[in-house]
């Protein structure tokens, strides 16, 4: 597979973005094995921009090294790029989706981030198999 992503940050601005694509190798074989339909290939990329509201630094006492962005995402990835030729899939659309994401990023320690986002998602036929969402979530980098 191939995987490239690039950052940039200036000030309290941060640009995040990766685009990734893998090929499956015998697809057709794990179609003809187990019966169910296999992408011969993935593909998908995102771009982020960040604004740090609060950075490490901005204040003193117990949070003096806290942080708090808000943040906005775009995704956009097919999990079913390619089929093999003998694939049955006749919903390959449903897996070529599209989705926004925007949210809060708080750390208050360097290690340690606390994330609350909203998801909106879209398939590239036009309809929306998943319902949008609300999501937390707590990271831990070591």
């Amino acid at each position: 597979g191939y995987v490239f992503d690039a950052r940039y940050k200036h000030d309290r601005i941060d640009f995040v973005g990766e685009w990734a694509q893998f090929d499956i190798d015998d697809a057709a074989k794990l179609k003809t094995a187990y019966g169910a339909d296999q992408a011969g290939q993935l593909e998908g990329w995102y771009a982020q921009g960040a604004y740090w509201i609060l950075e490490p630094g901005d204040r003193k006492g117990m949070l003096a090294e806290a942080g708090l962005a808000a943040f906005a995402r775009f995704e956009a990835f097919d999990t079913a790029r390619k089929m093999p030729s003998n694939s049955t899939n006749t919903a390959q659309n449903s897996r070529d989706r599209e989705q926004w994401v925007y949210g809060l990023t708080f750390k208050p320690v360097r290690n340690l981030a606390v994330k609350v986002d909203y998801t909106a998602y879209k398939d590239a036929d036009g309809t929306t198999r998943d319902s949008d969402k609300i999501n937390a979530g707590i990271g831990w980098q070591f």
